[in-house]
């Protein structure tokens, strides 16, 4: 049933760019959040259901014991279950690599760069803050690079992604 209506929504989304939905967006902490931009004549939709966490005591500000993952920068806690991306209708897969360590994601942002479209995510805070960078086509993910709050222009970790070629196999 959740595939279904997942199946409903995603393509639905992609009709939508006529209302102008803005291109960067905040994330919403729980449930499903889509950004949609047309960049140079391309269709763009990354789409992320997230759920959180509870890391406090009822009532108090006594923290739980530590989550795995979480940053603490938000109260509760977001985690990102899924990450859809789209170009012009056609699905990119997503390894899982590419999301699986975004907790207490805040924004998100589809732009283009002089070869590839661009998916900028930021989360966490202070000290936990972070940005990740994700590069693809419609072919699929290219790179994903992470950043850490001191210094922007530092790579902290790098992915370089490489399309399985069918007549290798």
């Amino acid at each position: 049933m959740r595939n279904r209506i997942l199946g409903l929504i995603f393509p639905l989304a992609l009709t939508l760019f006529s209302l102008g939905v803005s291109a960067s967006e905040s994330i919403s902490p729980r449930g499903r959040t889509v950004i949609l931009n047309s960049i140079d004549g391309h269709k763009v939709v990354a789409e992320f259901v997230t759920h959180e966490v509870n890391i406090r005591q009822p009532n108090t500000k006594q923290r739980l014991p530590s989550v795995p993952g979480c940053t603490y920068a938000r109260f509760p806690c977001i985690f990102l279950d899924s990450l859809r991306i789209a170009v012009d209708g056609s699905q990119v897969a997503v390894p899982l690599s590419v999301s699986a360590t975004l907790p207490d994601l805040m924004t998100a942002e589809l732009r283009k760069n002089e070869q590839n479209f661009v998916l900028i995510l930021k989360g966490g805070d202070a000290s936990e803050g972070y940005k990740v960078i994700v590069e693809f086509d419609k072919s699929g993910i290219k790179s994903r690079r992470l950043y850490g709050p001191f210094d922007p222009d530092f790579v902290l970790e790098e992915t370089v992604y490489h399309q399985e070629n069918a007549a290798d196999n």
